[in-house]
């Protein structure tokens, strides 16, 4: 099909860390590792890492972040989850334009889509809902998000019944 999925996270630091193992699946219980990140160890530096499924499953796919350190003691990340297949295309970016965080979503936009912005202690700080005619085609949309949003990190959901996702955003100054 020649999907992929990018999966990209951040620490703050890190101590004894050896390495992250990528997991997949398509109940959300049940995962199975299909990668190995090596850790940076010790670190006191933002370290971003990605990877991607180069054979993600179709349908609705579960993934979380497992991070293991040198002794064997885990912690496991929250799961976020993505729907794959041919008949929902949709996607999503974060951009800033003319000093507005601004959510673009493209793809055979169709239908009604729940948008909510998390802030990392799980809070919801902003949620709207985009309606699109069932009798337009629409392939892009922009959606403002608020401009008394803090800089930092959040997570963005976005739903529309058929098709789920999420992923973080950062929120920085107005250069």
């Amino acid at each position: 099909m020649g999907e992929k999925v990018l999966i990209e996270w951040t620490t703050a630091s890190e101590i004894k860390n050896d390495y992250f193992s990528i997991e997949r699946s398509t109940d959300g219980i049940n995962f199975e590792v299909i990668e190995v990140v090596n850790g940076a160890g010790n670190s006191m530096e933002i370290i971003d890492y990605s990877t991607f499924d180069l054979d993600p499953l179709v349908g609705m796919v579960f993934y979380r972040i497992r991070q293991t350190d040198f002794d064997g003691t885990n912690v496991v990340c929250d799961i976020k989850s993505i729907f794959i297949g041919a008949d929902v295309k949709l996607d999503w970016i974060h951009s800033k334009l003319s000093g507005k965080d601004q959510i673009n979503l493209y793809g055979d936009l169709e239908g009604t889509y729940n948008v909510k912005l998390f802030d990392l202690t799980g809070s919801i700080v902003y949620k709207t809902i985009y309606v699109v005619a069932t009798n337009k085609k629409v392939t892009s949309a922009l959606i403002d998000l608020p401009q008394s949003l803090s800089k930092g990190a959040y997570i963005i959901n976005i739903d529309n019944g058929q098709y789920s996702t999420s992923g973080k955003i950062v929120v920085r100054e107005t250069e």
